[in-house]
């Protein structure tokens, strides 16, 4: 709760990714992958409930065997938002926080500082931006951002930019992580609208948004950790918890 406004965190796990195929439970230093999300959702200081919204019955009872809460949904999203929808449909939180299933390294504290952002801002949509490293130019995995200066997103990208006259000499690119913060009405609004050519060219569910003509409101952390999208990212990440000793992945 903050501010009056209650808050779910809802993490969409599928099992059918096609660059890695059931990674919501593979296993990251003694737990499934979907269980540090949840783990790290639940340390949220803001967040009223956490639970899964999946399309497979082995990630429901993955999430079962931890304790965790979980509905099933069915499989043909087109997008991870609209499977967080299906979920926030049953219950009256006001906002809700799509939290990627495959960011075991996100951290609380960027979670609660995108509740904040939008509760006090009263904004529709936040969503969170870091540095952009220079090996990671030219990694189509890794989503790209281009903001105003007013912390408003100009463009989503995983190569080049989109639209027109959002160069490098121009503007700096960030790297865009897995989590949305959303007014429960405005995600609503999201899901009755077809997905736009560009959201399915390049895969960024938030196309949507701004090719409808809505602002996404940014925020900067200096966390900036790798997502899971391959077998490559999941070593990594393997690697990078126990060099760190992140067992307990702090807040």
């Amino acid at each position: 709760m903050y501010k009056g406004k209650s808050i779910a965190i809802i993490i969409p796990a599928r099992y059918g990714s096609s660059r890695l195929p059931g990674k919501p439970l593979a296993e990251i230093c003694g737990k499934p992958m979907i269980q540090w999300g949840f783990e790290i959702a639940e340390r949220s200081k803001l967040a009223d409930r956490v639970m899964v919204a999946t399309d497979d019955r082995r990630i429901f009872q993955a999430v079962k065997d931890f304790g965790g809460e979980v509905l099933m949904t069915k499989k043909s999203h087109p997008s991870g938002n609209n499977r967080v929808a299906e979920v926030a449909r049953k219950v009256p939180h006001q906002v809700v926080v799509n939290l990627q299933g495959d960011e075991p390294l996100m951290k609380a504290k960027i979670i609660d500082d995108g509740i904040r952002l939008l509760v006090d801002k009263k904004v529709l949509v936040t969503t969170p931006m870091t540095s952009l490293r220079r090996f990671e130019y030219n990694d189509s995995n890794v989503v790209k951002v281009i903001q105003n200066k007013e912390n408003i997103a100009l463009d989503f990208f995983r190569a080049k930019p989109l639209r027109d006259n959002l160069d490098k000499k121009n503007f700096t690119y960030y790297h865009h992580l897995g989590l949305f913060i959303f007014q429960k009405k405005f995600l609503f609004q999201y899901v009755r609208w077809r997905p736009t050519p560009a959201e399915i060219s390049q895969q960024i569910d938030q196309l949507r948004i701004l090719d409808h003509g809505y602002p996404i409101n940014l925020y900067f952390t200096k966390h900036n950790f790798p997502s899971v999208n391959t077998k490559t990212d999941l070593n990594l990440v393997r690697k990078l918890m126990k060099k760190f000793k992140l067992v307990k992945n702090d807040t």
